[in-house]
């Protein structure tokens, strides 16, 4: 979950082997962690949100 002013988004993230292949690692994903996520809004659900790309310790991964 991604907490922004105003809002709280559950992130959907690309499949686990997509993320890995990019170089994100399901340990770079721990609570807490800091992160910038860009994406944009489901049409389904207002409240999630599909990542596109992800800033975390301070590399860049595209999930696309």
């Amino acid at each position: 979950m991604l907490e922004t002013p105003g809002k709280i988004w559950l992130a959907v993230l690309a499949p686990p082997s997509r993320m890995s292949a990019r170089g994100l690692l399901s340990s770079d994903l721990t609570v807490g962690a800091q992160a910038t996520v860009e994406g944009y809004p489901s049409r389904q659900d207002p409240k999630e949100m599909r990542a596109e790309r992800i800033t975390i310790h301070g590399k860049t991964i595209e999930l696309r």
